[in-house]
């Protein structure tokens, strides 16, 4: 008797979709040198410019040390500014020209995805 397939799972197909989705946006953010963390940390600075890191880690979901580790990172590629930047002063946080620039590079490019080499017409 011939094994029967295994039944339909609805979180396994939600799963793999889902990581199909996550390895295209990975892909596009890599074109932009970003990653899905420093994206997405980039999208809450967006929303409210002048957030702490407190509020930023609160929202983001993880700890301020690894949110300080991820901005320090977007801050040494000119994405993202602390205009305070002292030790143990309350930290100020915006997005910088080029870091506005390169969010707006990825939605364009996102609605273009599936138009192979589209991507220039972003610009």
């Amino acid at each position: 008797m011939p094994d029967a397939p295994p039944p339909f799972s609805l979180t396994i197909a939600l799963l793999a979709i889902a990581r199909a989705h996550e390895a295209e946006l990975a892909g596009l953010l890599s074109t932009l040198e970003l990653s899905i963390r420093g994206y997405a940390l980039m999208g809450h600075l967006r929303s409210a410019p002048g957030i702490s890191f407190s509020e930023l880690a609160r929202r983001s979901r993880i700890t301020v040390q690894s949110t300080h580790t991820a901005v320090e990172g977007l801050r040494r590629a000119g994405l993202v500014e602390d205009s305070t930047a002292l030790a143990g002063a309350a930290s100020t946080l915006r997005i910088t020209a080029a870091g506005g620039f390169r969010r707006g590079s990825l939605s364009c490019s996102a609605r273009l995805a599936p138009t192979a080499g589209s991507r220039s017409a972003c610009r």
